[in-house]
């Protein structure tokens, strides 16, 4: 979703809440951070993915692919 900024598109239909049900702009940020340090991509989450280059849109994938990963280990 190129509208869309980098945390949004890596928690896409998964966005944290907070306690109150609304949208967890800070945590998703956070995280998105700490997934896009993790692929040594130093890019900041609010950034719109449509600025992004191909390369860089892929490692966003990448990173989506790593919560994704967190989440099931996280359900057990």
């Amino acid at each position: 979703m190129p509208e869309l900024s980098i945390a949004e598109n890596i928690f896409l239909g998964r966005e944290p809440r907070t306690r109150l049900g609304t949208l967890d702009s800070d945590r998703m940020n956070r995280e998105a951070r700490a997934l896009l340090q993790r692929l040594n991509l130093h890019l900041p989450p609010e950034r719109a993915v449509r600025w992004l280059r191909v390369g860089e849109q892929q490692l966003v994938e990448v990173a989506k692919a790593l919560s994704l990963q967190g989440a099931a280990a996280d359900s057990r």
